[in-house]
């Protein structure tokens, strides 16, 4: 619900139908073109900065994880578009024909750039549209290896729509060959037009929540991550729930 425009969104079958509590009327309604199973709903922040409970919430702009490819989109309520969309799959981008059945049952928005997303491939993601080379997998599965290499190309892609997209690339170790969504050219493209390196860091950008080292010092997750907060106490703190009902709490 969102308290300033006093607004209600639903999901079902991939439709959102959004609201007037104070009216009791819909306003509009949203529909993915997948027709997947609505995850999540999350409100976009106005602006970042402060605890998250502080953060002005955007009047018209929504973000919706469904149970497909790990994607969680920007919708715009006086468009009714899906403006912006993150995707971690080795399913070509927005496709609607092929998909994986992973999807975030956990996001939690800190800017409205930026926000965490844990998904049931085991694996909790930062998203940055601001800086796309500081997206990364913060914390990934228990069996995940130490040299997995990952890129976060940004394309817009307008054939079949107007949205612009922040994608997961996985890189070998010959060349820096991409799978995931796009061709190793096709990556190699995009990155070179967003400014994006398609050598992932192994270093945390500036205040991020998670060092290396912090990084290394776990084992990762075995179950689906389903559930994030952020709380401060002097400093920023992470908490995450998995199914298995391990709770982790990170500085």
């Amino acid at each position: 619900a969102h308290s300033l425009t006093s607004w209600l969104a639903a999901a079902s079958r991939g439709i959102v139908d959004v609201w007037d509590c104070r009216f009791q009327l819909p306003l509009v309604q949203l529909r993915h073109p997948t027709s997947m199973r609505v995850l999540r709903l999350r409100v976009l922040p106005w602006s970042a900065g402060g605890p998250a409970s502080q953060l002005l919430l955007h009047p018209h702009r929504l973000l919706v994880s469904v149970q497909s490819n790990n994607e969680v989109g920007d919708w715009d309520l006086r468009s009714c578009e899906r403006v912006r969309c993150v995707w971690a799959s080795v399913a070509p981008v927005l496709s609607v024909t092929q998909s994986t059945p992973r999807g975030c049952h956990a996001v939690l928005p800190v800017g409205p750039d930026r926000w965490y997303a844990g998904s049931d491939d085991c694996r909790l993601r930062l998203w940055d549209w601001a800086r796309p080379a500081d997206s990364r997998i913060v914390a990934g599965k228990f069996s995940d290896s130490v040299n997995r290499r990952v890129a976060y190309p940004r394309e817009a892609l307008t054939a079949n729509s107007n949205t612009d997209v922040l994608f997961e690339a996985y890189l070998s170790a010959n060349a820096g060959a991409a799978s995931g969504g796009t061709s190793s050219s096709a990556a190699a493209n995009v990155a070179a037009t967003s400014g994006a390196s398609l050598v992932a860091s192994s270093a945390p950008p500036a205040g991020s929540l998670l060092s290396a080292q912090q990084r290394a010092s776990t084992m990762g997750f075995r179950d689906a991550v389903t559930d994030i907060a952020l709380m401060h106490a002097g400093q920023p703190y992470l908490l995450t729930a998995t199914r298995d009902g391990v709770i982790k709490y990170w500085k």
